[in-house]
C-alpha cells in the first residue's frame, strides 16, 4: 500500500488514537431517516465530485434513497460527495476516510457497549494475528479474549492486532482503526474461605524473634492450627519459608532474637496468617500512566516466574488493594487488574516487556478512561 505517501500537503490529516471508554462519537455520520454513512475503509477516486461540506464527517442528509450505494470521502476540513459506487471508488490522488450511503439493509456501527467501536485512521507496525476481507472487523471476533485489542481495516480487507488500541501508533498504512469493546475476561471466583474455626488461633503480630524457648518445630510457612491450644494461649510461633519453630514465651516478651521472621500469637478471634497482603519478591518497575498531559505514577512489583503482583502503595499492604492476573506470560505479556475495597475504583493494565525485561509499555484503562503507561525498572 503506498495511500498514505500520496496524500498531498493540504489534505494530509493528523489523526490521533482516542481510548473506546472515553470518546461516544463515532466516525459514521448520524443515522438520517432514509439511511446512513458507513465507514469503508481508506481511499479517493478521480472526479465525479457532486457537492461538498465541512467537517470531518459526512452529513446525514445527503444519504437517502437517491444516494444508496454512492461515496463521501472526507479529510480534517471536509468531505466531498462522488456519484461513484464505493466499491468502485479507487485510485484518487488524496485518499481520506471512504464512506458508503447504505439505506436500509446495514445497521449503523455502535457507538457504545460491546461490539467493535471506530476511533479514526490510524496504523501500527507488526502485532497481526488474523485477517478478514471486507471493509468492516468480524464482529466474531470481538471477544473477552480480545479486549481492548485493534483491527485496522481498508476496502479490501482487516487485519487484527494484539495490541492495545491506545498503544497502535506509527503504521505506514494507516486504515479505519477500530478498538474490541467486550468485558475482559476474568480468571473464576474462588470458593469462599473456610468458617474460622472455634477456640484460639494463630494470630499474627508483625515481624520478630527471641533466642531459646524452642518447645517444638513443624514445616511450612505458616504455624501448625493444632499447636495453638488452651495450653499454650499467649505463647509464640516464629515463621519462615522454610517452616516454624514454637517458643514457650509470651509473645510480646519475644525479642531480641538474630532471625527474625514472622511472628505469631496464639490467641482468640479469627484465624489470620499474615499482618496484611503477602509480600511479593520480584522486580522493581516505576510506571507512569499518561492521562493528556498529566502524569500519575505507580510503583509495581512484579515476580515474573510466579505471575505475581505488588503494588507499593499503603492500600495494597493493608489488603484495601487486590490485583487480579488476567494474562501471564513470562517474558512477553502481563494483564492485570487493580480494585481499590475502599472506593470502588478499578484500573487495568496491559504491559509488554522491552529490552530484556528493563522497561515495560503498554496501556492502562479505568473507568473514567485509558491511555498509555510506561515505565522502567528502578536500580
Amino acid at each position: 500500500m503506498t495511500m498514505a505517501s500520496r496524500v498531498s500537503r493540504r489534505s494530509r490529516v493528523r489523526w490521533g488514537v482516542f481510548c473506546a471508554s472515553v470518546s461516544s462519537v463515532a466516525l459514521s455520520a448520524a443515522v438520517a431517516s432514509a439511511g446512513s454513512w458507513q465507514p469503508a475503509g481508506v481511499g479517493d477516486c478521480d472526479g465525479r465530485d457532486v457537492s461538498g461540506t465541512r467537517g470531518p464527517t459526512p452529513e446525514a442528509v445527503k444519504c437517502d434513497a437517491g444516494f444508496a450505494g454512492q461515496t463521501a470521502v472526507c479529510w480534517a476540513n471536509g468531505c466531498t460527495y462522488k456519484t461513484v459506487p464505493t466499491a468502485a471508488c479507487k485510485g484518487g490522488a488524496n485518499p481520506g476516510q471512504m464512506y458508503s450511503c447504505t439505506v436500509g439493509s446495514v445497521a449503523p456501527q455502535p457507538t457504545s457497549g460491546v461490539g467493535w467501536q471506530p476511533l479514526g485512521l490510524g496504523d501500527c507496525p507488526g502485532r497481526d494475528v488474523a485477517t478478514t476481507t471486507g471493509p468492516a472487523p468480524d464482529a466474531s471476533k470481538c471477544n473477552a479474549g480480545f479486549a481492548g485489542q485493534t483491527a485496522i481495516c481498508w476496502t479490501t480487507g482487516c487485519t487484527y492486532k494484539s495490541v492495545a488500541t491506545a498503544a497502535c501508533t506509527g503504521g505506514a498504512h494507516p486504515g479505519q482503526m477500530y478498538t474490541c469493546s467486550a468485558p475482559a475476561a476474568l480468571p473464576p471466583a474462588l470458593p469462599p474461605p473456610p468458617p474460622p474455626p472455634k477456640g484460639p488461633t494463630w494470630q499474627a503480630t508483625g515481624i520478630g524473634d527471641c533466642p531459646g524457648r524452642d518447645v517444638s518445630g513443624s514445616s511450612g510457612s505458616a504455624p501448625d492450627p493444632a499447636k495453638c491450644n488452651a495450653g499454650f494461649v499467649g505463647q509464640t510461633a516464629v515463621c519462615w519459608t522454610s517452616g516454624c519453630t514454637y517458643k514457650s514465651v509470651a509473645t510480646a516478651a519475644c525479642t531480641g532474637g538474630a532471625s527474625p521472621g514472622q511472628m505469631y500469637t496464639c490467641g482468640t478471634g479469627a484465624l489470620s496468617l499474615s499482618p496484611g497482603t503477602p509480600k511479593v519478591n520480584g522486580k522493581h518497575y516505576l510506571m507512569v500512566n499518561y492521562t493528556g498531559e498529566t502524569q500519575n505514577p505507580h510503583d509495581f512489583i512484579i515476580d515474573w516466574r510466579g505471575c505475581k503482583v505488588a503494588e507499593m502503595n499503603p492500600d495494597f499492604d493493608s489488603g484495601a488493594e487486590e490485583i487480579s492476573i488476567l494474562v501471564c506470560k513470562p517474558g512477553r505479556r502481563l494483564v492485570i487488574k487493580t480494585e481499590f475495597k475502599k472506593n470502588g475504583y478499578w484500573a487495568q493494565y496491559d504491559w509488554v516487556p522491552l529490552d530484556n525485561g528493563a522497561a515495560l509499555a503498554g496501556a492502562y484503562r479505568d473507568p473514567a478512561g485509558c491511555g498509555p503507561s510506561v515505565g522502567k525498572r528502578a536500580k
